[in-house]
Parts: structure tokens; sequence; C-alpha cells
């Protein structure tokens, strides 16, 4: 069935609209308060600014609990509201660098019974760090990398296996397809599991999955607006509102606006964003919770910058010039957004234990329009010679490639889990157990080439662009994915300080493909002989598959104190054929990738409870890797043949070292990475090489200090040591540099309800290969200069 666009394109709707683009309506009337806030957050902040100073930071309480009756029912409705309100009452990701809980292991539980890495990202340290996008709040953490693809987010490296986009970042423990530049303006934290973790979501990858943390509604009435002005007329904006309805009922609205002509790496901004979330009953038997979320991007896209003699040994493969430089057409952009509509019921057993049930509808859409920049030719060059350190000169010419991505996605999930704590057969036990199900249109659109104007070294932001509305664009291709799956775990303490983990899955997968067009050639040439290309797939054509697996999670955890927690783990995850919605004649007969993750790890908490350390020894296998086969003539047949492994250490701190002092700290060393067998076919890498965007050293710490009630300071550093695109061949020396960068802030807290922050990122504007690809780099944000004025009321 066709789908009509959203936002930028424009094309016919089907008589008859999928069940999703019942969200639309809704989400144009949530994208037109945006337009509203942005004009009206700028006058609230200069009212901020101007002194609102006489209104007090209103710690209002919530709502007392009512007199407990003689009735037995209002009796248990108090008491269970008592011990659900305890609960809430943990700080907040705003107010410290610290956690104790989590639900990305579903249901709610402390970190130190969970055997696996969490690094946990806080709203605070978000806005102290001005950690605005997906992107900005993973380079903060250690053992991430980035492959310089459409966008950066579709291949984001942990432990030096592949985050993949369509199986490992989630909402709130849902599904959250990577078909947009996700921003932090409604994150209460990030929290990054580390490691295989299919046991708890199904499909996905070694590395680990993301978990972004919504603000939830909250039983007082605390409010927050922020605005920063910054370098290269960077302006951001956002207001924070929690509103208490009744006694058990809050509206908590979060807004974003986002302006800035440059972002420090060639990218303009252009972004607004609505979160809406209504809950009533909270602390009773029934809480009920709806929510509307929706971020509308307009942005630029600096698509990267060719290497300097990329098969040089020993060469500068980095360009000598400011980050914040783009070469793309005027015209290039990266639009897209989500719009969604989420509903939640939690339910609390009277004899304890919790189910928790949600749903979600979206819209995904996406449309970037980019230009690879390549060296020209050596005869379009000013000296007639190809381009080396030696003849890089802002006279150095550039040519521009057309680089699109056009596609959409209606999607629909619902899960329920649920939990609880009780003793059984003489031991002490803590289950999880649940069911999800997933359903997921996917549409790919392919546009014409328009020719591009070529451009000097010299010339950056030069204006030339190109008018896109002279593309032709067509769906090509089409994908259906369901998934459904059901898993159990239980935690049993065996023994005062041991716990034993076993956990189970079962996930089944069904992909439908159909090719709208042609995708590749009937023919193909091989050392000069013309055979039929086994890859061609004739228009209008369906490939489908299957697939069921389980996937296993085991663990043991020695906890001599309060304060202590050791644990051993196994787990399992997969990757179907599909998690990238295409397929082609060899993908489609081709069982699931499978990897596994062990790990030896601590978490060790001071015991006053302000601060935290994990430590972590891993070694993660993907052993029976998809690869192409070698036979040339046969190039579409894929065999798991392929192996690699990464072994290391990683370390995170957080927390406050005395009351005047914060520390976040995360650091990994991967010490080992190999591949171990391959196919040795193209794109493949070779056996016995480092795999790329894995590098052996990578981290960051950010610091505080109060130094007066009033005053507060801090620093940070940023490191990663050299590294290598993926899939280079065994020869090349291609390597980009290591790098450290460094951040300065300053706060000083005017009034109760007004403070100003001076903060400066990559203080010595360092130009450095952020993300990576064969052919080009995307440099990192260079120097940014920002003002914020918080007030709270």
């Amino acid at each position: 069935m066709a789908r009509s666009r959203s936002r930028a394109l424009s094309f016919a709707r089907p008589a008859a609209r999928p069940a999703s683009d019942s969200l639309r309506p809704v989400a144009r009337a949530a994208r037109l308060t945006c337009a509203a806030w942005r004009h009206l957050l700028p006058a609230g902040a200069l009212m901020a600014g101007v002194g609102l100073s006489a209104a007090a930071w209103a710690q209002t309480p919530a709502p007392a609990a009512p007199a407990a009756s003689s009735a037995a029912p209002a009796a248990a409705e108090t008491t269970l509201r008592k011990i659900t309100v305890k609960g809430r009452g943990e700080v907040a990701g705003k107010d410290s660098l610290k956690v104790e809980t989590t639900r990305i292991g579903k249901g709610k539980q402390e970190l130190r019974d969970i055997p696996q890495s969490i690094t946990v990202v806080t709203e605070k340290l978000v806005l102290d760090r001005h950690l605005d996008t997906l992107k900005d709040a993973l380079k903060n953490t250690a053992g991430i990398a980035f492959q310089a693809a459409e966008g950066g987010e579709e291949d984001v490296r942990l432990r030096g296996f592949s985050l993949q986009s369509t199986g490992d970042i989630f909402i709130d423990g849902m599904r959250d397809p990577a078909f947009y530049e996700r921003d932090s303006f409604n994150w209460d934290r990030l929290e990054l599991l580390r490691g295989s973790a299919s046991m708890l979501f199904g499909r996905g990858s070694t590395g680990g999955a993301a978990n972004q943390v919504s603000k939830q509604p909250q039983l007082v009435n605390r409010h927050q607006v922020d605005v920063t002005l910054g370098s290269h007329s960077y302006f951001r904006g956002t207001g924070d509102f929690n509103i208490v309805t009744g006694e058990d009922a809050a509206l908590r609205i979060v807004g974003m606006t986002h302006q800035a002509a440059n972002d420090g790496a060639g990218n303009k901004i252009d972004k607004d964003g609505l979160a809406a979330t209504y809950a009533w009953g909270i602390g009773t038997a029934n809480e009920f919770q709806v929510g509307l979320y929706t971020l509308d991007n307009r942005n630029g896209v600096n698509y990267g910058l060719p290497w300097l003699e990329s098969g040089v040994a020993g060469a500068n493969h980095l360009w000598k010039t400011d980050p914040k430089n783009s070469y793309g057409a005027a015209s290039d952009r990266s639009n897209g957004g989500v719009d969604y509509l989420s509903l939640l019921h939690v339910h609390r057993f009277q004899g304890g234990g919790e189910l928790r049930s949600q749903a979600r509808v979206a819209n995904y859409d996406r449309d970037l329009r980019a230009s690879a920049i390549r060296f020209a030719n050596a005869t379009l060059q000013p000296d007639g010679a190809a381009v080396t350190n030696s003849t890089f000169s802002d006279a150095t010419v550039l040519t521009r490639g057309n680089n699109n991505k056009i596609q959409d996605m209606q999607a629909k999930y619902v899960q329920s889990d649920y939990s609880n704590k009780f003793n059984a057969l003489g031991f002490k036990h803590e289950v999880l157990g649940g069911i999800d199900a997933a359903h997921e249109d996917f549409n790919n659109f392919s546009a014409t080439a328009l020719t591009k104007a070529r451009t000097t070294v010299g010339t950056p932001n030069d204006g030339a662009g190109v008018d896109e509305s002279l593309r032709v664009i067509s769906k090509n291709r089409e994908f259906t994915a369901k998934g459904m799956g059901v898993y159990a775990q239980d935690l049993v303490q065996i023994a005062p300080m041991w716990k034993l983990l076993g956990g189970l899955r079962w996930d089944q997968f069904q992909g439908d493909y159909l090719a709208v067009a042609a995708s590749g050639n009937p023919n193909q040439v091989v050392n000069g002989v013309t055979y039929p290309n086994p890859c061609y797939v004739p228009a209008n054509s369906r490939l489908q598959r299957d697939d069921s697996l389980w996937s296993k999670r085991m663990g043991v955890l020695f906890q001599p104190t309060p304060y202590s927690s050791y644990h051993l783990s196994y787990a399992t995850s997969f990757n179907t054929a599909g998690d990238a919605y295409q397929y082609d004649p060899g993908t489609s007969n081709t069982d699931p990738e499978s990897s596994r993750n062990i790990e030896l790890g601590a978490k060790l908490d001071a015991q006053d409870g302000q601060s935290s350390m994990r430590v972590a020894l891993f070694h993660s296998t993907k052993y029976n890797e998809r690869n192409r086969d070698a036979d040339t003539v046969n190039g579409c047949n894929y065999v798991l043949s392929g192996q690699r492994h990464s072994a290391g250490v990683e370390l995170d701190l957080s927390g406050r070292i005395t009351p005047a002092w914060e520390v976040f700290s995360s650091f990994a060393w991967i010490p080992t990475a190999k591949v171990d067998e391959s196919t040795g076919s193209t794109g493949t890498e070779a056996v016995g090489s480092r795999p790329g965007l894995t590098p052996k050293l990578s981290g960051t710490v950010w610091t505080t200090y109060q130094l007066t009630p009033r005053l507060r300071v801090g620093g940070g550093v940023n490191a990663r040591s050299s590294d290598k695109p993926v899939g280079l061949a065994a020869t090349s020396p291609l390597k980009a540099p290591g790098f450290v960068t460094y951040d300065l802030m300053g706060e000083y807290q005017m009034l109760a309800d007004v403070a100003f922050k001076l903060s400066v990122n990559n203080l010595t504007d360092k130009h450095y290969a952020d993300m990576l690809y064969r052919g080009h780099y995307i440099p990192g944000k260079g120097r940014m200069v920002m003002f914020t004025g918080t007030y709270k009321f």
C-alpha cells in the first residue's frame, strides 16, 4: 500500500490511510505548539534574565495523603501510596551524576543486582556538558566509536561491535528505530547496557543497548527554563513544566527549540521538540499515563572530508582547516523526525509485584540530501597533479556528490512486563517476565541525481546549491517487519551473600521485502566474461524470511556487604538478515548471526552512598558473522563463516567524592580485538587484523567543584587513541590519529531561582576525526563558547 510522506516530501495520499496515520492530526497540532513555543521561550528567558527573582524556587510538597479511615479499602490504598511515593523520591537525573536503580532490565532493579555493565548519563551531566543529541551523549562514555554513515547514528560501535540502529536503541524500554537525529531535551537519563542483551530486548548486537529514559510527571509543582546563547548564532531554549492537577495526577510538558548557523562541525541546526505526558493514579494500585512526543529536524549536514594521502604510511591524513568549515552544497539538508503516541498502565498487586504494560504508535521520517566531498581529478587541480600534503592548498579543487537517504516508517509496539519479589522453596526470588510485539512498515525512496558545482578548499560555505525540487522522487522498496518475544528471568538468593541469575527468551521475526523498483543489474562481468547477476532483484518481486531464536542470560553475584557487588555473567544475542529492512537473494536465505558476551565485574559504593565505581573485564565474540562468499561469480551467496572478538577493561566512577566535589568518568581499554575468521571477500576485514572502529583507549572525565555557595566550576577531558575505518584492505596504512579535547565551565547562582553558566567546549579548537569511513571522515565540533541562563519557579 502506498503511504504519504510527511513534512518535506509531497506524495499523493492513498485512498485508505494506514492506522498509524491517525497520529498525524495530533502531531500537526503538536508542531504548531512547537512553533508558538519558539517565539514565546525567548521572552520568558528575558524575563528570567531581568530578575524574576522575587519568585522563590517553589518546593511545593506532594499533597498529604488523606487520613486513613476504618474502611479497609482506604487503608490499603494509603499504604500502597506511601510505598510508591517513597520510590519516586529517588534523586532525579537533573540533581545528581549518580543513580541507584534502572529499568533497562525491564523491571525496576538496583544497579548492583544486574550482572552486566551499565553506564548512566544523567540529565545533570547532559546540561553541564551541553550534550544536545544522542551522539553527543554517547561520545561522553567510553568504548564508543562512530562510522561516518548517513547521519552517523546508523553505525554506532560499542566494544568494537555495531550498536544496531533497528535493534539496540530504545525509549523507556521500547524499540526506537534510528531514522532521525535524536535530541536529549526530554531525557531524565541515558542508560547504556554493555554486552549482549537479546534475552531482554530480542534482536540486537554484541555491543549492547542504549535506553533513553523520559521525564515523568511528578507530584510536585516544579518548573525550569534554560536559554543558551553561543558561538555561530547558537540559540537553544528548553522548558520543563511539571503541574500537579490532582491528588494523584500530574502533567509534564517539556519543550525545546534550537537554532544555530553552525554547530562547530559544519552543520546548521534548526529543530523543535515537544513532549507532553499526563499521568493519573500516581502511587495507587492502578496508574495510567498517556504521552505525545514530536521532534522536527530541519538541519544541515556535513557529510565529511576526504582523507589526505590515504595510501601513504605515516602521512598526515587530516586537513589543516577550521573544524567548522563545510564544503557541501547550500541546499544540503538533514530533515526528519518522529511523532509518537504512547500509553502506559501499571498495576501494583496487593501482595507485591507489578505488571507494567505499554504501547506506542509512531511515525518516523527522514529526508537527507548530502554531498560526499572528494578531491577532483588531477587534471582539474591547479597544478595538474594529484592532491598530496605538499600540493594541498586553498586552491585545491573539490567535487560534490549526490548522497540521499529518503525513507519513512510507521511502527506499532506493545509490551507487558511483570516483576515481583517473593520467597519460595526456601529461597528469595526476584522474577521478571513478559511479552512484546512489534509491527514496522518501512518505505525507502530513490532520488535522481543533480549536477553540483565544484568548490575549493579556500571557499568553504560558498553558498552554491541546487534546486532540490527538480529531483524525481520514487519509492524503490518496502519492508514489513513483524516480531514477537516472550522471556522469563529469575534472580535467586541462594545464600546470604550469593545470588544466581538465569533468563531465557524466545523470539520470532518475520521479514517481507518488496522490490518496488529493480535492484542491481541483471548481468555482471567477471574477468571479461558475462554472467547472470545473482544479486539482481527484479521489480515487483518479493523476498521473505522467518526466524525463530532462543537467547540466554546467566550470572552469579557475590554481595559481601551492602556496598559491594561482584558478578560473573554470560549472555547471548543475535542479528537477523532483515535488521536493515532489506533483503537480497543471498541474505533472504541466510540464518541470523550469533554473539556472546562473558563479563567479570564489580560495583562498589561509598559507605555514605554518594559515589559509585564500576569495573568490568569483558570478552565479546561474534562467532558466525555474515560474510559474502569469496566466489566472485556467485557473490550474492552469504556464509556465516566470520568470527571476531574483543576483550578489555572498563571503569566508571560517578558521584560525590566530597560534599563539594562531584565526578563522572568513563574509561575503556581494549588491548585485544581481532578478526579471527573471514571469507576475504571485498568489504571484509583481513584475518588477524584489528577491526576498525575499535580504539584501544577511550574515555572521558568530568568534574565540578563548589567553590562557594554561589560559585561552581568544572572541567572535562575527552580522549581517544588512534583508530581506523571499517573495511580497509589489509595493506592500507590509513589511520585517524588519537586526540584529546578539553572543556571548561563556570556557574554562578545569582539568586535562589536564577543561575548563569559559561561553558567552553573544545577549548583548543582541536581539529580531529570524530566519525570515520573508508573515503572520508567527519570532524568533531570545534571550539564552542556558550552562555546559559536558568530560571526555576
